[in-house]
C-alpha cells in the first residue's frame, strides 16, 4: 500500500510495556493490578477472560482513553502516564487505530465518508483519500461505496470499522469483541481480511474476544484473569 509505509523506520522496542500497572476508578476499588507485560512490535496478540477481569479497561488504559492509576505503561515507547488527556488524545489520533465492537458508523454517511470521518483535520504523509479508496478494494466493499451505513450488512459495516481504524496507517491496532455481532461466516471473512492487511502493514495487533476459536489467528494467547492480580472486580 505505498512505499511511504515501508519507509517508515521504528526503532526496536517494545510496541506495549507495562510495569507494576494499577488502576482504579475514583474512589473505587481497584480493578487492574498487573506486575508486568510486554508486547512486541507487529505482534498479533489474542486477550480473552470472563465478565469481571477488565478486559475494557485494560483497552481503554492501552490506547490513552484512561490513565494508570500507578505504574509506568509504555505504548510505542511513550509513557502515558506522563502525558495529559489532551495528550493522549493526540497519541492516540496519529498512532493507535479502534475496532469498537459496537462498529459507531454514523448512519445517514455514505462508507466513504465513515472512512474519511475527521481525517481531513489531520496530516498524513500519503493522499488520504486514495488510501481510502484501496482500504475498500482490499476490504471487498468498494462496490458499496456510496451507499449509507444504514444501508449495509453487519458484516459490510465493520469491514468499514475496520477501514477507518487503519486509514492513518497506524503501528497499533486495537479491536474489542469486534466479531460479537457477526455469524460464523462473516465472521471468518473478517479475520480472514484482517490478517491480510496486517501481513502488508505489520502493525502491533492487540484483539480482544470472548470466542476462543479465534486464538488460531493470532502468535501468542494472553488470559487476563491469569496476569491481573485482582482476582474479583
Amino acid at each position: 500500500m505505498g512505499d511511504d509505509w515501508r519507509k517508515r523506520k521504528r526503532s526496536k522496542m517494545s510496541a506495549i510495556q507495562l510495569n507494576h500497572l494499577k488502576f482504579h476508578y475514583t474512589q473505587g476499588p481497584l480493578v487492574l493490578d498487573i506486575p508486568e507485560l510486554k508486547i512486541e512490535q507487529s505482534e498479533k496478540v489474542f486477550i480473552h477472560g470472563p465478565s469481571g477481569t477488565g478486559k475494557s479497561t485494560f483497552l481503554n488504559l492501552v490506547s490513552g482513553i484512561l490513565s494508570p492509576s500507578q505504574g509506568d505503561l509504555l505504548v510505542l515507547n511513550q509513557n502515558l502516564a506522563n502525558l495529559s488527556a489532551g495528550a493522549r488524545d493526540q497519541f492516540r489520533g496519529k498512532n493507535i487505530g479502534y475496532i469498537f465492537q459496537s462498529f459507531n458508523l454514523i448512519p445517514y454517511l455514505t462508507i466513504k465518508d465513515n472512512i474519511l470521518l475527521g481525517q481531513h483535520f489531520r496530516k498524513s504523509d500519503f493522499n488520504i483519500e486514495h488510501r481510502a479508496d484501496q482500504l475498500a478494494k482490499d476490504l471487498n466493499i468498494s462496490a458499496h461505496y456510496n451507499k449509507k451505513a444504514t444501508q449495509l450488512s453487519l458484516g459490510q459495516q465493520q469491514r468499514v470499522a475496520c477501514a477507518r481504524a487503519l486509514i492513518q496507517k497506524p503501528q497499533l491496532v486495537i479491536a474489542d469483541e469486534p466479531t460479537s455481532s457477526l455469524d460464523d461466516k462473516n465472521t471468518i471473512e473478517f479475520m480472514n481480511l484482517l490478517i491480510k492487511e496486517w501481513e502488508e502493514l505489520k502493525f502491533t495487533l492487540v484483539f480482544v474476544s470472548h470466542d476462543l476459536t479465534l486464538a488460531r489467528y493470532f502468535d501468542r494467547t494472553i488470559a487476563l484473569e491469569e496476569i491481573n492480580k485482582v482476582v474479583s472486580i
